[in-house]
Formats: structure tokens, sequence, C-alpha cells
């Protein structure tokens, strides 16, 4: 696999060109640019060459083993559906109703969890194919797409249902990397000469997510995009330029919201006395909480207003952003590692709760 780690910079801007991609790789020439049968046409778009054997194998598999629900359709799949692969690996799931196309082009490693309804489509992988990695979970409704260009996940990536990653241009994603539901990647771009002129399509070139990187819900990385370890896209985000790692980028088009720490050491800064520490519900760190909260989600505290026990999810003002927000809030004041992907909001969903959360990682 290609790594796809590394920070961008100057470097990656400066080597960016635009790449014609050929039109003959897409879909509406394959179904149109010539007079071969449907027959052999509707072979080439699914499974490839057009054989009798092939054909036949494939309807049988697509309509009666695919959508075949339960345990015996599961039991079915993980024996019926490795041939299909150039490899795959041990333990594969394959949910019901998966879509395969050019199957033949795509590795699955160790482990991998395909959940129902996905795509995956390799037919214009070329060579290279689309590689998914050990232990990577592709949830409900996720597609992975080779327009033009192949694709390589990770190891230990999570990729939340309804995603779309789409290669039109190599899309190259590193280990332990999250994707929020409804997240799409998509490379490629459209340039129109004039007002009914035929559409070009072009690559500014790959589009690498690095390892630990989180793209939030319904965020969108567009074509030659590079973003780097351990950074976070915030959800609803459109990124159109390269995100250095480590840094938080949110908005349309997304912009640098702050930076964050790797993996900060476990220490305050400053600290709590102890009795605070002791006493985080009433003490110093609920009333910072309780500031931070004000300033950054208009919370008004008080008798008959919001208290330190209610529910801040419950009260419709803890969302996926403002989660994101607080995560880093808390890294950056108390110099302790809050990595949203890995913080349960049932466990910060009150002034009380976030306070106790603090303060156990600050005594550490």
């Amino acid at each position: 696999m290609e790594h796809a780690d590394q920070d961008p910079g100057d470097d990656v801007r400066r080597q960016r060109r635009p790449s014609p991609l050929d039109s003959r790789s897409f879909i509406r020439a394959r179904l149109f640019g010539d007079d071969r049968s449907a027959l052999v046409r509707y072979a080439d778009l699914t499974f490839g060459t057009f054989s009798w054997p092939r054909l036949i194998r494939h309807e049988l598999l697509a309509t009666f083993v695919a959508p075949f629900p339960g345990g015996l359709g599961l039991l079915l799949r993980r024996w019926l559906f490795p041939p299909l692969f150039r490899a795959a690996g041990r333990d594969v799931i394959f949910g019901p109703n998966l879509t395969l196309r050019h199957a033949d082009r795509i590795t699955l490693g160790d482990g991998v969890v395909l959940d129902r309804d996905c795509l995956l489509d390799a037919r214009g992988a070329g060579e290279r194919g689309i590689v998914i990695g050990n232990r990577v979970i592709v949830s409900a409704g996720a597609s992975i797409q080779a327009k033009v260009g192949h694709i390589e996940i990770g190891d230990d990536c999570n990729i939340g249902a309804g995603v779309h990653i789409v290669a039109q241009g190599p899309v190259i994603i590193g280990e332990h990397v999250s994707i929020a539901g409804n997240a799409m990647i998509a490379g490629g771009r459209h340039a129109v000469a004039h007002a009914g002129a035929d559409r070009s399509r072009f690559t500014s070139g790959p589009i690498r997510i690095g390892r630990n990187a989180t793209i939030g819900m319904g965020a969108i990385v567009q074509d030659g995009v590079a973003i780097g370890a351990n950074a976070i896209v915030a959800p609803g985000a459109v990124v159109f330029e390269d995100v250095p790692g480590d840094t938080v980028v949110w908005g349309n088009p997304a912009r640098p919201l702050r930076s964050r720490p790797g993996h900060p050491p476990a220490t305050p800064a400053p600290p709590p006395g102890p009795e605070a520490r002791d006493r985080p519900a009433d003490g110093e760190l609920a009333r910072r909480v309780r500031d931070y909260l004000r300033e950054d989600l208009f919370i008004e505290f008080g008798p008959g207003e919001f208290g330190d026990t209610d529910s801040l999810a419950d009260a419709g003002v803890l969302d996926s952003l403002a989660f994101v927000r607080l995560a880093l809030w808390i890294e950056q004041t108390f110099r302790v590692e809050a990595d949203p992907a890995a913080m349960s909001l049932t466990e910060l969903d009150s002034v009380e709760k976030i306070a106790a959360w603090i303060a156990r990682r600050v005594r550490t």
C-alpha cells in the first residue's frame, strides 16, 4: 500500500497538476460507445469479460445468495463470495444485498465487515484495484467506487453508513481513519469550455487521508486534497485545500479552527487545586465548564435555567459539531488527550459529567 500519513505541505501543492481523465473509462462510454450487444455491455459493467459460465454464476449469486437474510445467508456468502475476489482474508463478513462490480479487482483483508446494502465497484480501478485492509468496517449503505484510479483503505478504518468514496484519480486512506456517516470522498472535476460543449474531466491528483484522521458526518473531501495525520474535518465541512496534520478544520470552504496536539501529555495546564479535583461537579472544573458552555453554546445557568446535571443532548445544544468543539476545548485547556472519535456523548452529557471526565484524566 502507498502511505497516506505524510503531512501535506507546499511541495504537495507545487506538484499538483491537472491531468485529463480518459472519457472511455466512464460508464456512458461503456454503455453507448460501441455496437456491442446489450448482454456483453452488461457483463463489462458488472463482472468483466463475457462468458456464459461467468454470467450464470453472477446471476445466481446476485439473485439468490446476495439478498438471503439471517445467519444462513451469512454462511452462504462466507462460503460462496470469497472466490469472486482477487483475494479475501479470513473471517470476512458479507452482509445482505451487497452489490459487487468487478470483484476480481478487489482485495479484502482479514476480518473485514461489509454491512448490508454496500456497493463495491472496481471497474475503473485498473490493475491495482481496490484494496481494503484488515479489520475495516464498511457500514450499511456505503459505496466504494473506482471510476478511474485505484482505492486503498488502510487497516482498522471505520467507514460510516451512507459514506461515498468515489475515485476519479486514486484515493489513498491511511490506517485508523474514521469517516462518519454520509461523508463524501470524491475525486475528479469537470471543465466546460462554453455553454453546450462536451464536458472534459480531469484530476489534480490523488486524495490522501493520513493515519488517525477523522472525517466528520456529512463532510466532503474534494479532488487532489491531502489530509494530514491526526487531523479532524468537522461535520459538514467542505475541503478544497490540503489540511496539515494535527489540525481541525470546519466550514465551507473548510478553514482551520485550531491546531490539535497529536498526543499531549496527560498533565493539567493550569491544574485545578486538589479541592476542585475532589469536587468536580461544584468546584473550579465545573465553573470553567459552565463558562465555556455559556460562551460557545449560549447556555444560561442558574435557578430556573440550566443545571449541572441537565442533559445537553436532550436540550439539543450538543450536536456533532459542538461535540468536536467541546473535545478540542478540553484538549487545549487541560492538556489531556480528547479524541472525539474515541469519546462517548453519554459520558459528556452534562456539566457534572464533563467535569468528572476531565478530573479523572487530570489526576492520571
